[in-house]
């Protein structure tokens, strides 16, 4: 939802999940990511080339990607980019923060070094629960290595990738000018989404008069909020598209010593995921 909200302000463009950097070339991006991984492009190039998202454009944006097999993600985005100037591109790619392969943000910063970097943080409880609700949850924290192996038997558990790619993304921003990041709370975006909204415009050096942030308010206005065509059906959380508008969510703290559900024995977090949460404005 916040990047759809940024994508509504006229100087930015929110695409879905693009994911092209996860590849050296398009001829390797149907391997190297699930189906629901290219999503995100086929949805973007189809309404950017065609102004609709259909069985038939998701086909033409098929046919765009296998005639430029030998392009670079680089090239890739440079068309993108050129395709939607003046306006700056918005991608949230978590596949780009995927623990198991820090070198594709080294490869995007190399790519473009004055691109700025929004670290969105939310609170690892909301974080392991909202993983949970995937059906291919298990298989998927598994592949990225979110495994607890301090017991017997070593279990699923999504406070260690919650643990592993914020450790990352904080350990490639130390390479990032200060100037070039920003550092939000999902909860407080949720809760004071104006004033978020703000500082985020004002960060990126973008008016924001009352009638662009009332424009960023609505993310249900995004091309990209609903679901698409068959084989092109998301590029966005299944949650998102399911609600895509803004609602005022103003939740207590969670408290991060409390016992787990799908932890054995009512176990919490382990204390390198409470001290981190701490760190980044989690207190309780």
């Amino acid at each position: 939802m916040a990047s759809c909200m940024l994508g509504q302000h006229p100087d930015l463009y929110s695409a879905p999940e693009l994911n092209v950097f996860s590849a050296n070339r398009l001829a390797d991006f149907y391997d190297r990511l699930p189906p629901q991984g290219t999503h995100g492009l086929l949805r973007t190039l189809a309404q950017l080339y065609t102004g609709e998202q259909t069985l038939e454009s998701i086909d033409t944006a098929r046919r765009w990607i296998y005639r430029r097999a030998r392009w670079t993600p680089e090239e890739t985005y440079q068309e993108i980019c050129r395709h939607i100037a003046p306006r700056r591109l918005v991608d949230k790619c978590t596949s780009y923060t995927n623990p198991q392969h820090p070198m594709i943000l080294q490869r995007l910063c190399a790519a473009y070094p004055d691109a700025r970097y929004i670290h969105l943080v939310r609170h690892p409880l909301a974080q392991c629960r909202s993983w949970l609700k995937s059906p291919y949850a298990i298989q998927q924290l598994a592949q990225l290595g979110s495994i607890d192996r301090s017991g017997v038997v070593a279990t699923v558990d999504p406070q260690f990738d919650w643990l592993h790619r914020n450790t990352g993304i904080m350990a490639f921003l130390e390479g990032i000018p200060g100037g070039q990041q920003h550092r939000i709370l999902a909860e407080d975006l949720m809760a004071e989404p104006a004033s978020t909204l703000q500082t985020i415009s004002r960060w990126l050096d973008l008016e924001c008069s009352p009638q662009i942030l009332d424009q960023m308010l609505h993310p249900e206005r995004s091309p990209y909020s609903r679901t698409g065509p068959y084989g092109a059906e998301f590029g966005f959380s299944p949650s998102f598209l399911e609600s895509p508008n803004y609602r005022h969510e103003l939740k207590p703290t969670e408290a991060l010593n409390q016992p787990l559900p799908w932890r054995i024995n009512g176990e919490g977090f382990i204390p390198e995921v409470i001290d981190l949460a701490r760190q980044l404005g989690y207190d309780q």
